[in-house]
């Protein structure tokens, strides 16, 4: 998958994730490494399960994107506190001090050693936008 010059890519409300496939998430996730213009992508309300999650998550906290990225992901299918491997990789990213930015529409909160994930305010991406 290529992206060419593109900065942004809305592809919420797109049903990619359905019936727990992770094809997309997964090319998805391949495809943001190799881009070096994609800044911002947003999957919001695609029924995107837990594993798909983690397969766009994932390159982030392996720093394999090496610029500055916004991901708009939190209306999709987490699993249960304590269970998802999507909330552990997300968690990774915001202990780890980074070089670039990260931008994200969820937060992890850690509770009695159980992960949770909360939703950022609806004012998070204008923040960004505000901080370039």
């Amino acid at each position: 998958m290529k992206f060419g010059n593109l900065h942004t890519l809305n592809l919420n409300s797109n049903r990619i994730g359905e019936h727990e496939n992770c094809a997309g998430a997964k090319a998805l996730g391949e495809a943001i490494q190799e881009s070096r213009t994609l800044q911002r992508l947003f999957v919001s309300h695609n029924e995107l399960c837990d594993d798909a999650l983690f397969h766009l998550i994932d390159p982030i906290q392996r720093d394999a994107i090496g610029r500055n990225f916004a991901l708009a992901l939190f209306w999709n299918d987490f699993a249960p506190p304590g269970q998802s491997k999507a909330a552990k990789a997300l968690h990774q990213v915001y202990l780890r001090s980074k070089v670039f930015a990260f931008h994200c529409d969820a937060v992890t909160q850690l509770v009695n050693d159980v992960i949770f994930v909360c939703e950022v305010s609806q004012g998070w991406m204008n923040e960004d936008r505000a901080n370039r």
